[in-house]
């Protein structure tokens, strides 16, 4: 771990970037990793002001923070049952300070 990412970065994880730097992704060195899928499928959500979102099986919580970027006035809740995923999608939510907007 070191003091860039506040001690959230695990070892066995690499910090990738989205939008020129703007969204910090931690996720497994080996096995899946988010791919152009999740930013496509994020980009094609309508959401209206009021309206709630759930994202269930948010692994490493890419696409649900990709939605509280475009959709500043909804409030996101994501469910993974995995505990070390549930863990990192926390932890990204955490480096992004989306804390206030996406639930884990």
């Amino acid at each position: 771990m070191d003091n860039e990412n506040n001690g959230l970065k695990r070892d066995d994880e690499t910090m990738d970037f989205l939008f020129h730097g703007f969204l910090k992704v931690l996720q497994k060195e080996k096995g899946y990793r988010f791919s152009v899928d999740s930013p496509l499928l994020a980009h094609f959500v309508t959401v209206r002001t009021g309206d709630g979102v759930v994202e269930l099986g948010t692994g490493s919580g890419v696409i649900a923070m990709i939605l509280a970027l475009r959709f500043a006035e909804v409030t996101i809740a994501e469910v993974e049952i995995q505990r070390e995923l549930a863990d990192m999608a926390r932890r990204n939510i955490e480096l992004n300070e989306l804390e206030d907007r996406v639930r884990s």
